[in-house]
């Protein structure tokens, strides 16, 4: 039986201890945003685990406990159907971050490619795509979503697309000003001397040094687009029935209700702002990590 030289175990524990002890001055320094965090991951879990954490089905109806008021049995109380409102919120959690997440990789992606494309070829190329992002950014974000989702059909994908669509003229033109700071650093001018070909120089050279303001864009634009989903379901114009969305059990038949059996309104809303606000608070403590006009601070 073989060993690993102790060197080699040497060698990881002091990097674990290195990353210990980074991610513990950052606690230290930014205790909210670490608590935002926590709270993000433990949605991700929750969603992660939704068939074992639901108590029950995000479908099943109780016909017979309709509008029940929270108890033991239904900890959040039951909607006009009689479907578990706690369950619900559950699954709708899984479709929240999965059509978040999704459509911040799908735009950051797309913008962030042409970005670096536009501000690495210069002159007509950045020109003509910068006038397009201009007039694409004219349209608010919410507008060109419900236009694209009200030309195709409502469904988790086409609201992915749409928000994703939505996110690239802004990804664009962030990685596109930073790409061009980045390009008036000596590596970058010593890259093209040597004969680099451009795809090596975009992949190897620049977005690795535009990867900071990426991350923090994106969780900013993770919460904007987790609340656009659930005022695009709100609207009748995002996630259909009968998948549970947080958006859609805040409208529709339950708006009759709220006076009656608020808590249709009270823990949907809880848990979109809870959501919305951990995303945000982690965004904060990126920002502050990696701006270095705030590092010092």
């Amino acid at each position: 039986m073989t060993t690993a030289p102790a060197f080699v175990l040497g060698g990881h524990r002091r990097r674990s201890l290195r990353w210990a002890a980074s991610l513990w001055r950052v606690t230290k320094k930014n205790p909210v945003g670490m608590a935002g965090f926590a709270i993000v991951f433990a949605y991700v879990i929750v969603a992660l685990l939704a068939d074992i954490v639901a108590p029950y089905g995000s479908l099943d109806q109780e016909l017979s406990a309709t509008l029940q008021a929270p108890s033991a049995s239904h900890i959040m109380g039951t909607d006009t159907l009689g479907r578990d409102v706690f369950s619900r919120l559950v699954y709708g959690a899984r479709i929240s971050l999965q059509v978040g997440f999704l459509s911040v990789l799908l735009g950051i992606s797309a913008g962030a490619l042409w970005g670096m494309i536009a501000a690495y070829s210069g002159r007509w190329v950045d020109t003509l795509s910068m006038r397009i992002v201009d007039v694409w950014m004219t349209v608010p974000t919410l507008i060109l979503a419900l236009l694209l989702v009200s030309l195709l059909e409502p469904s988790v994908t086409n609201v992915t697309l749409a928000l994703g669509i939505a996110v690239v003229p802004r990804a664009t033109r962030l990685v596109r000003s930073s790409s061009l700071s980045v390009m008036q650093e000596p590596y970058m001018e010593s890259a093209v001397c040597v004969g680099a070909r451009t795809p090596r120089i975009i992949l190897r050279y620049l977005l690795p040094n535009v990867t900071a303001p990426i991350i923090v864009f994106a969780t900013g634009i993770l919460a904007a687009n987790i609340l656009a989903e659930a005022t695009l379901s709100f609207l009748g114009l995002g996630i259909p029935p009968p998948h549970p969305s947080w958006g859609r059990m805040l409208s529709g038949n339950n708006l009759i209700f709220f006076e009656t059996a608020p808590w249709l309104g009270i823990f949907p809303g809880l848990f979109l702002a809870g959501l919305v606000l951990a995303v945000n608070l982690a965004g904060d403590m990126l920002r502050d990590v990696w701006d270095p006009r705030l590092r010092g601070a």
